[in-house]
């Protein structure tokens, strides 16, 4: 009976490191870096929807939802995230080392829900 609740509390712990610890270097940027042509790529990971509420200039959308199946396959190594949380990026960190990219940072554009109001725009301050 031990050895199941050891099983169980394994399970939950790599569930938590997994999703809520961030992944080692990876640094949160104040401002969104320009993409540069066949060297950095800046990845939306955010829903389609907040995507278009706050759009970043030069962003490639894929959602998080969508990231293991239809990650674009010809991205330069350099890659700059854009979630609306930490725990996407370090969901989408880990998946895309997983890949073989480097994630150089992230910047968090927060979109509030119905209730709170508009969503702020995603501009050069983060969160």
């Amino acid at each position: 009976m031990t050895f199941v609740y050891l099983v169980i509390l394994l399970i939950a712990v790599i569930f938590v490191y997994q999703r809520y610890f961030p992944p080692a270097k990876v640094d949160i940027l104040n401002k969104i870096p320009e993409a540069v042509e066949g060297r950095r790529w800046i990845l939306d990971i955010r829903e389609y929807q907040d995507a278009e509420k706050s759009p970043i200039k030069g962003a490639f959308n894929v959602p998080l939802a969508y990231l293991n199946r239809h990650y674009p396959k010809e991205m330069p190594q350099e890659v700059v995230i854009v979630a609306n949380d930490r725990v996407e990026v370090n969901l989408s960190c880990k998946l895309l080392s997983k890949k073989g990219y480097h994630v150089s940072g992230y910047h968090l554009c927060p979109v509030k829900n119905k209730y709170q109001g508009s969503p702020e725009p995603c501009v050069e301050k983060s969160c």
